[in-house]
């Protein structure tokens, strides 16, 4: 595992690099993006974290830089969670970056508390992520995003969580597993409408809060850019 992480970690900081040496477009002016969301279950990574429905914000600051700044917070199992995350994005020809390091938090669980760093690139269509930390494990996903009927867009996404045993926690599971989801989402009337299948190959023992092995979960949200 942590012959994996330095390998992982050399795989980051080339990307860092390759970003930093290439013709890169970013955002033309500064903006604040803020997103309210409601949803039946919140999933993390496929694991559920809500034993019902969650209630979830976020805040995203960016400069032309390319430079952001991140702030989610959501209802948990026994308490909340915060997600404090900064970051680099931009434009290699048509492919889209985004590289830097995320903290969450959960005071009700101190062992779920971790830093993680994360190096994606894609399209809107397409893409993949990494994401690193010496105090869960690692998690690799990808993602296709397909026009499905009329207003409608089918999301798909897998994802691979090797974890480190050793600090498995609340809301960390204490054995790797596979995750994937299927998503049909639209547009209504300026809110974001999803309903997801997600499925991960967890057993009920393996992690503190519900691991159902297949779990439907429908969402709503709306963006707001002043």
């Amino acid at each position: 595992m942590r012959f994996t992480s330095r390998l992982v970690c050399g795989f980051y900081l080339a990307g860092v690099l390759i970003a930093g040496t290439s013709t890169v477009a970013t955002a033309a002016e500064n903006s604040l993006t803020a997103e309210v969301k409601a949803t039946s279950t919140y999933l993390w990574r496929g694991v559920a974290l809500s034993a019902d429905a969650a209630l979830q914000a976020s805040l995203v600051m960016s400069d032309p830089t390319g430079i952001h700044a991140d702030l989610f917070t959501s209802n948990v199992v026994g308490g909340s969670e915060t997600q404090i995350s900064a970051g680099y994005r931009g434009n290699i020809n048509q492919f889209k970056f985004d590289t830097g390091g995320r903290f969450y938090y959960l005071p009700q669980y101190e062992s779920s508390n971790f830093i993680e760093l994360y190096f994606g690139i894609g399209t809107d269509n397409f893409g993949g992520k990494i994401s690193i930390s010496p105090d869960s494990g690692n998690y690799l996903e990808g993602y296709l995003t397909l026009p499905a009927f009329e207003k409608w867009d089918l999301a798909l996404t897998i994802g691979q969580y090797a974890v480190d045993e050793d600090d498995a926690g609340a809301t960390i599971a204490y054995d790797d597993y596979l995750n994937y989801s299927a998503a049909l989402v639209t547009d209504l009337d300026g809110f974001d409408f999803e309903i997801k299948i997600s499925g991960n190959s967890l057993d009920d023992n393996e992690a503190m809060l519900p691991t159902d092995t297949f779990r439907t979960v429908v969402s709503l949200s709306k963006k707001f850019a002043p």
